[in-house]
């Protein structure tokens, strides 16, 4: 390789004069406001690189000291600066077995590719691959030639996508939005449509070059207030966007800049015949617009809410403020009606007075200090949630000495000033409650009906399969198990038919309940029983045990009983519920063994 005056030479020395005439017929014609000049006189195999601009010069001459190969250098280079996107075409371009016959019947080609200036963002340069020949004969001299368009590509491609697609929403955005944007979300390109002056001062023409992440770092760091910068970071990366615009046309952000005004962007999604992700975004700082609209948005939430509470089925609405002050708005029931002139006085007294009143005269005693403490004014502006309704059911009396089921509905308002006041409104409720107590009771009897044996009234089999996966967690210190077996009822029902043996599992159940409760004792066969205690020592179950055994001989029956007893802590159901039914086993052993001794004898 040498190198002359700036210019890298490859394969065959060149003479003085040849340099000359190239330079002559080729460089000098050619190079205007070129970046750099690649010469390739292909039987000689002989390669000149010529750069005329610093962009490049520094990367390609550290490279070429490297493989001393222009093609090498090149590739290292393109790997290196290249946009991905590029990188396979413009490498396919320095190569001679794909220029020439790509430039067979034709005088030169033509491409375009994306360079990384700086590390930060890219410039479209483009590449001019001229046959220096007949253009009818086989390329012999080749010159490539490089050349900086970004302004004119971004320029067109703005252009481009104006007139195609982006008109009427980059037109419609300008008019409202002082800076317009092109996104593309897949490809990260930005393209703006128009600069506020603002953000033209903060960051001149550097805005124009930035990819669309990038951008939003810059603007997010320079001109966001601190407050809100990580919430608008999420809101224009391009994951927040492509979601929110899914099942929505456009969206709106509110948001404070470094002036502590505030700003609105604007972000609408564009169609895309090939389903690409593409938006037009448009800022403002719209401080004015936006204060009177929050203190416009506080009065109508006043006055939402208090609508809220008055027509809604209401019969009666008060209007609570701060100070214990009670306005009664409006009523229709009678007693409001009637009653209201007779305490009129109580109600201008303030809230505390007319709750009372109203509590002590028409509240049934169950409900009344519930009611009180519900009704406090701290304890409704703690409770009512900001947008939302507090629901309180209580029972009054009615005239018929009876009672129904009001209830009271509380939601908040805040006025202009910004102070929280209370609407609060009464509701007659009582068919609605009577009909959700007889579901609710109808859905119990379901639930009994499901769990209960219907011959004893214990708890049955399905009953305890569920119940005793919830035990453990139901006791604090130990858990016993009682395994009952009514002896002989087969030979009962046999011999003495199934009236009899059903009084006999009725006794043994009778006594159960008596002994250990109904809640955790169990039907779960035709003659074996299970109860629960929690926390029972040894000698109150075994109390017990003996109790249901004396009751049983006085009627004339046995039953044959095991138990156990766990800790808490590693308490294993099945295991604690086997050990008592094995002792049961024995037990139940020992009986037919001695009963079939007294058959003997007798015999």
């Amino acid at each position: 390789m040498e190198i002359i005056n700036g210019t890298y030479f490859l394969g065959e020395k060149i003479g003085e004069e040849e340099l000359a005439s190239i330079e002559k017929s080729v460089l000098y014609s050619l190079l205007d406001d070129h970046l750099f000049f690649y010469y390739h006189d292909i039987p000689k195999d002989m390669k000149m690189v010529k750069f005329l601009s610093g962009v490049y010069m520094k990367e390609i001459d550290d490279a070429m000291k490297v493989y001393q190969d222009v093609a090498l250098a090149f590739k290292s280079a393109i790997d290196k600066f290249v946009h991905p996107e590029d990188r396979k075409t413009l490498t396919d371009i320095m190569d001679p077995d794909y220029y020439i016959p790509l430039l067979r019947g034709k005088k030169s080609e033509t491409i375009y590719y994306r360079w990384r200036y700086d590390n930060r963002y890219y410039l479209y340069n483009r590449l001019v691959i001229k046959k220096l020949d007949d253009p009818e004969e086989e390329p012999t001299r080749v010159a490539i030639l490089c050349t900086d368009v970004d302004s004119q590509v971004r320029e067109r491609l703005m252009l481009e996508e104006i007139h195609k697609r982006y008109v009427s929403g980059v037109n419609a955005l300008s008019r409202e939005y002082a800076s317009v944007y092109f996104v593309n979300l897949d490809t990260k390109e930005l393209i703006p449509f128009g600069l506020s002056d603002r953000i033209e001062g903060m960051f001149g023409d550097s805005f124009y070059h930035v990819d669309y992440d990038r951008a939003v770092e810059d603007y997010v760091d320079n001109a966001v207030l601190d407050e809100d910068k990580e919430r608008m970071r999420e809101i224009l990366s391009r994951d927040y966007v492509r979601r929110n615009l899914i099942n929505q046309d456009y969206f709106t952000r509110i948001y404070l800049n470094n002036d502590n005004c505030y700003c609105e962007m604007k972000c609408v999604k564009v169609a895309q015949e090939d389903a690409s992700n593409v938006v037009i975004m448009g800022f403002a700082v719209k401080d004015e617009e936006i204060r009177t609209m929050q203190e416009h948005k506080k009065q109508k939430d006043f006055q939402l809410s208090l609508l809220d509470g008055l027509t809604r089925d209401y019969h009666t609405v008060f209007l609570v403020k701060p100070g214990n002050i009670a306005e009664l708005y409006r009523t229709t029931q009678d007693e409001f009606s009637e009653e209201y002139i007779k305490y009129r006085t109580a109600y201008s007294e303030g809230y505390n007075e007319s709750v009372n009143f109203y509590i002590d005269k028409y509240v049934l005693d169950e409900d009344k200090e519930r009611l009180r403490n519900e009704l406090d004014f701290d304890h409704l502006t703690k409770s009512v949630p900001e947008s939302g309704i507090y629901t309180i059911t209580y029972k009054r009396t009615d005239n018929n000495g009876g009672y129904k089921y009001i209830r009271i509905c509380v939601s908040k308002a805040v006025a202009g000033n910004g102070e929280v006041d209370l609407v609060i409104g009464f509701r007659d409720v009582d068919t609605l409650v009577r009909g959700e107590i007889k579901r609710q009771n109808l859905y119990e009897d379901a639930l009994n009906e499901r769990d209960m044996d219907g011959l004893t009234g214990l708890r049955n089999r399905y009953c305890f399969e569920n119940r005793t996966k919830l035990y453990p967690d139901g006791t604090s210190q130990t858990i016993g198990c009682i395994y009952i077996d009514a002896d002989g009822l087969h030979e009962i029902n046999n011999e003495q038919g199934h009236d009899v043996g059903d009084m006999f599992i009725k006794t043994v159940a009778d006594r159960v309940r008596k002994i250990w409760g109904k809640d955790d004792t169990f039907r779960i066969g035709g003659d074996e029983f299970v109860a629960f205690v929690f926390d029972a020592s040894v000698e109150e179950i075994t109390g017990g045990i003996n109790d249901l055994k004396v009751c049983l001989k006085d009627k004339g029956f046995s039953a044959s009983v095991g138990y156990s007893i766990a800790n808490r802590e590693g308490i294993h159901m099945r295991t604690l519920i086997k050990e008592a039914e094995d002792m049961m086993y024995l037990q139940k052993k020992e009986h037919y063994k001695g009963a079939n001794d007294r058959r003997r004898n007798k015999e």
